[in-house]
């Protein structure tokens, strides 16, 4: 019985570590795949919101620059 227990413990995280990395239905009411279809327009260009978050979140990371405020002047 003794031996046992540390194999039971060890399950059960595992059935525990497995069930966190299925992944879960999206919320009902938020459409985050239409959301990020959504054109918008920056600098005289449409483009999908998606495009333009990715854009962002690169330059405030630094992994790009802008030489103007177009976004055709990207450099990565």
């Amino acid at each position: 019985m003794k031996k046992s227990i540390p194999w039971l413990i060890s399950l059960v995280l595992v059935i525990w570590v497995f069930s966190k990395m299925i992944p879960h239905g999206q919320a009902p009411g938020l459409d985050i795949d239409g959301f990020s279809r959504l054109p918008v327009l920056v600098g005289g260009r449409v483009m999908p919101m998606d495009t333009l978050a990715r854009m962002s979140l690169s330059m405030m990371n630094h992994h790009g620059t802008f030489d103007d405020e177009s976004p055709r002047n990207l450099r990565c």
